[in-house]
Protein backbone atom coordinates (compact mmCIF):
# COMPACT_ATOMS: atom_id res chain seq x y z
CA UNK A 1 0.00 0.00 0.00
CA UNK A 2 2.76 1.96 0.64
CA UNK A 3 4.31 1.71 -2.78
CA UNK A 4 1.18 2.93 -4.57
CA UNK A 5 0.83 5.66 -2.13
CA UNK A 6 4.10 6.78 -3.17
CA UNK A 7 4.02 6.01 -6.76
CA UNK A 8 0.94 8.38 -6.81
CA UNK A 9 2.73 11.40 -4.81
CA UNK A 10 5.24 11.01 -7.30
CA UNK A 11 3.11 11.01 -10.32
CA UNK A 12 1.33 14.34 -8.82
CA UNK A 13 4.70 15.94 -8.02
CA UNK A 14 5.70 15.44 -11.55
CA UNK A 15 2.38 16.79 -13.31
CA UNK A 16 2.82 19.87 -10.77
CA UNK A 17 6.45 20.28 -12.01
CA UNK A 18 6.20 20.12 -15.34
CA UNK A 19 3.06 21.78 -16.46
CA UNK A 20 3.94 24.73 -14.37
CA UNK A 21 7.10 24.66 -17.18
CA UNK A 22 4.41 24.48 -19.98
CA UNK A 23 2.19 26.72 -20.98
CA UNK A 24 -0.85 24.36 -19.66
CA UNK A 25 -4.20 25.48 -19.86
CA UNK A 26 -4.53 23.87 -16.53
CA UNK A 27 -2.36 26.24 -14.38
CA UNK A 28 -3.01 29.36 -16.45
CA UNK A 29 -2.14 29.42 -19.84
CA UNK A 30 -3.23 29.71 -23.74
CA UNK A 31 -5.89 26.97 -24.17
CA UNK A 32 -4.62 24.33 -26.77
CA UNK A 33 -5.26 24.53 -30.62
CA UNK A 34 -6.11 21.66 -32.84
CA UNK A 35 -2.32 21.67 -34.38
CA UNK A 36 -4.21 20.44 -38.06
CA UNK A 37 -6.49 23.65 -37.92
CA UNK A 38 -5.48 26.84 -40.26
CA UNK A 39 -5.20 29.81 -38.25
CA UNK A 40 -7.86 32.35 -38.71
CA UNK A 41 -6.89 34.06 -41.71
CA UNK A 42 -8.44 37.01 -44.00
CA UNK A 43 -6.64 38.40 -46.81
CA UNK A 44 -3.65 36.20 -45.54
CA UNK A 45 -3.09 38.13 -42.40
CA UNK A 46 -3.72 36.23 -38.73
CA UNK A 47 -6.94 37.92 -37.17
CA UNK A 48 -7.43 37.37 -33.51
CA UNK A 49 -10.74 35.20 -32.41
CA UNK A 50 -12.77 38.67 -31.39
CA UNK A 51 -12.23 40.71 -34.88
CA UNK A 52 -13.73 37.97 -37.23
CA UNK A 53 -15.76 39.43 -39.89
CA UNK A 54 -19.35 38.85 -39.11
CA UNK A 55 -21.18 36.01 -41.28
CA UNK A 56 -24.82 36.24 -42.13
CA UNK A 57 -26.33 32.82 -43.76
CA UNK A 58 -29.90 33.79 -44.87
CA UNK A 59 -32.05 30.31 -44.81
CA UNK A 60 -35.27 31.56 -45.85
CA UNK A 61 -37.72 34.29 -46.60
CA UNK A 62 -41.50 34.63 -45.76
CA UNK A 63 -42.74 37.63 -47.62
CA UNK A 64 -47.12 38.36 -47.44
CA UNK A 65 -49.19 41.23 -47.87
CA UNK A 66 -49.08 42.26 -43.88
CA UNK A 67 -45.04 40.73 -42.85
CA UNK A 68 -41.89 40.55 -44.38
CA UNK A 69 -39.46 38.33 -42.32
CA UNK A 70 -35.79 36.83 -43.01
CA UNK A 71 -34.63 33.89 -41.26
CA UNK A 72 -30.57 34.69 -40.75
CA UNK A 73 -28.43 32.80 -38.91
CA UNK A 74 -31.48 30.82 -37.57
CA UNK A 75 -33.27 33.86 -36.17
CA UNK A 76 -36.75 34.56 -37.38
CA UNK A 77 -36.00 38.86 -38.07
CA UNK A 78 -38.48 41.50 -39.12
CA UNK A 79 -37.99 44.75 -41.03
CA UNK A 80 -36.23 47.07 -39.03
CA UNK A 81 -34.80 44.38 -36.24
CA UNK A 82 -31.12 43.83 -35.36
CA UNK A 83 -28.96 40.82 -36.14
CA UNK A 84 -25.21 40.62 -35.19
CA UNK A 85 -25.18 44.39 -35.04
CA UNK A 86 -27.02 45.24 -38.30
CA UNK A 87 -30.11 46.33 -39.10
CA UNK A 88 -32.68 44.34 -41.60
CA UNK A 89 -33.78 47.55 -44.18
CA UNK A 90 -35.71 45.12 -46.81
CA UNK A 91 -36.81 41.36 -47.35
CA UNK A 92 -37.79 40.45 -50.82
CA UNK A 93 -38.72 36.78 -52.09
CA UNK A 94 -35.30 35.05 -51.60
CA UNK A 95 -33.42 38.04 -50.75
CA UNK A 96 -32.82 40.39 -48.15
CA UNK A 97 -30.71 43.70 -47.09
CA UNK A 98 -29.12 44.42 -44.08
CA UNK A 99 -26.65 47.30 -43.01
CA UNK A 100 -24.12 47.58 -40.80
CA UNK A 101 -22.20 50.72 -40.09
CA UNK A 102 -23.39 52.65 -42.93
CA UNK A 103 -22.56 49.36 -45.63
CA UNK A 104 -25.30 47.65 -47.05
CA UNK A 105 -24.91 43.91 -47.74
CA UNK A 106 -27.18 41.66 -50.09
CA UNK A 107 -28.25 38.19 -48.92
CA UNK A 108 -29.33 35.88 -51.43
CA UNK A 109 -31.13 32.48 -51.38
CA UNK A 110 -30.07 29.85 -53.90
CA UNK A 111 -32.26 29.72 -56.72
CA UNK A 112 -33.18 26.31 -56.23
CA UNK A 113 -34.71 27.03 -52.63
CA UNK A 114 -36.65 29.80 -53.58
CA UNK A 115 -39.85 28.87 -53.87
CA UNK A 116 -42.70 31.34 -56.57
CA UNK A 117 -46.37 31.95 -56.45
CA UNK A 118 -47.83 29.84 -59.37
CA UNK A 119 -51.32 31.37 -59.44
CA UNK A 120 -53.21 33.34 -56.85
CA UNK A 121 -55.34 31.74 -54.78
CA UNK A 122 -59.21 32.63 -55.71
Amino acid sequence: MFDRLSGRIAAGAMLLVFGWMSDSPVFGGEPLRDPTRPPNTVSGKTVPDAQQPVKWNLTATIVGPERRVAVINDQAVQIGQKIDGAVLLAVEAGSALLVREGRQMQLKLHQAAVKRTVREAP
